[in-house]
């Protein structure tokens, strides 16, 4: 899968597990864990995957003289890794907001 697929794919796995999570939390008064972590955390990610060239989040390898990206055990650059660190602090903030905030 391309990184650009993936991205995509993840995009809508992340707004969907931040819609459900959100329906949830209003609707019958629970937050599910898993989704309402999920989504906010790979969505930066992911959003970076589709609107920017792969090289800046992962790393290529060159096989046979092409370059392929490597998604399923894939190097990350450092602006890769600071976008899975706001990820990870946007997953917090939204189950704290859901949690405190409504």
């Amino acid at each position: 899968m391309s990184p650009r697929i993936g991205g995509v794919l993840g995009t809508l796995l992340g707004l969907a597990c931040i819609g459900f999570a959100w329906y949830l939390a209003q609707n019958e008064g629970k937050i599910y864990f898993f989704p309402c972590l999920l989504g906010p955390a790979i969505l930066p990610y992911s959003l970076a995957l589709v609107a920017l060239p792969p090289n800046w989040v992962m790393r290529p390898k060159e096989i046979d003289g092409r370059i392929e990206y490597d998604t399923r055990n894939p190097s990350y650059t450092p602006f890769g890794i600071v976008l899975i660190v706001i990820g990870l602090a946007c997953a917090g903030g939204f189950y704290a907001f859901l949690r405190y905030g409504l």
